[in-house]
């Protein structure tokens, strides 16, 4: 699957030469090999290029555009971040929150299973390093407003949640948020 990055990068508005973009991941792995080839959209300052590789949702990626179609330091022309979840390079919003209800499938202090989650899982590990807080007026008074980090999620549309232990396990229908 495919997707847009957009690019704001006015200094080099209505330059027709040719700007190829590089992604790489924290641990430096260059994601996008040959590069994506960089347009600007319109004279407009806003740039983009279409990422045929899949990135990993929850983590952010260098972007780094050079004159020409090769990484070279001397044509390095552009460098920014790529926030996680995001298609606007250089741009950090807030995650968006994710509203959940405990299913009745043994709950544990550790992990459990949702039995409704909006919007729902498609991912493994989607979530992984993101908080997991109860409502303030959930079922379980020892967990309103408790939180903990999420370090583990299943697959499916309602994934079993693996997190840091909780001091007590939530029940069915306790109401939660992960943001």
């Amino acid at each position: 699957m495919s997707e847009t990055i957009s690019v704001p990068f006015p200094e080099i508005s209505g330059d027709v030469t040719g700007y190829t973009a590089f992604l790489r991941n924290s641990a430096g792995t260059l994601l996008n090999t040959s590069g994506d080839a960089i347009t600007e959209v319109g004279a407009t300052g806003h740039w983009a290029f279409t990422l045929t590789e899949t990135r990993v949702k929850n983590a952010n990626y260098f972007v780094a555009i050079y004159s020409g179609s090769t990484e070279s330091a001397q044509y390095l022309v552009y460098y920014d971040v790529l926030y996680a979840g995001q298609m606007i390079v250089g741009v950090q919003a807030d995650p968006p929150v994710i509203f959940g209800i405990v299913g009745a499938t043994a709950p544990l202090t550790t992990s459990f299973t949702p039995s409704e989650i909006t919007p729902e899982g498609g991912g493994v590990s989607q979530w992984v390093g993101r908080l997991l807080v109860f409502d303030n007026d959930t079922t379980t008074a020892a967990l309103r407003g408790q939180m903990t980090d999420i370090t583990a999620q299943g697959t499916g549309v309602l994934p079993l949640l693996t997190f840091t232990a909780l001091t007590t396990p939530p029940v069915s229908g306790d109401k939660f948020k992960i943001a």
